[in-house]
């Protein structure tokens, strides 16, 4: 018995259009992490303007955004992985949508003014508003609607047949 544990491919999609959609998520994330990860600096700033005094606070937040977006791509992009990496990349992709609005909820509920919301880490200045909860919840549909069609606990159907 090794130390990792066998790569095993990715279970089947139930239908092409949730492979099509679980394309766009990973583009998106890709894109966010990508000018997040470029422009780190100004994206962590932007969350110590949001939460002022709690420096702590605002990296953290700064680096699970980015490693959660990085951590569900495997996941969304059908790679062969470990199951228990799978199981961590499906929840990543749920956790994105979710943290993301977290932060816009404080941003619109907090006193301070942001020229802001950090989606594309400063790159292009996105003010926050109700758009960005609309995002945020759109992001959550596509990750759900991936993870149902591309469900981890789901047998192979190669494993179906051979029954």
């Amino acid at each position: 018995m090794g130390i990792f544990l066998p790569l095993s491919p990715p279970p089947l999609a139930v239908t092409a259009n949730v492979k099509k959609l679980s394309i766009v998520y990973s583009v998106i994330l890709v894109v966010f992490a990508v000018t997040q990860l470029f422009m780190f600096e100004s994206f962590r700033a932007n969350f110590e303007l949001l939460w002022e005094g709690y420096e702590v606070l605002a990296l953290t937040v700064a680096i699970v955004i980015v490693t959660t977006e990085v951590l569900a791509l495997p996941f969304l992009l059908g790679m062969k992985l470990g199951q228990g990496l799978r199981w961590i990349s499906v929840v990543a992709s749920w956790l994105v949508p979710l943290v993301w609005l977290l932060v816009v909820g404080c941003t619109l509920t907090n006193q301070t003014r942001l020229n802001d919301i950090g989606f594309l880490g400063g790159v292009v200045a996105l003010e926050p508003g109700l758009w960005a909860v609309f995002v945020c919840l759109a992001l959550g549909i596509l990750s759900i609607w991936a993870s149902w069609g591309m469900w981890p606990g789901r047998t192979s159907v190669k494993k179906q047949l051979s029954k």
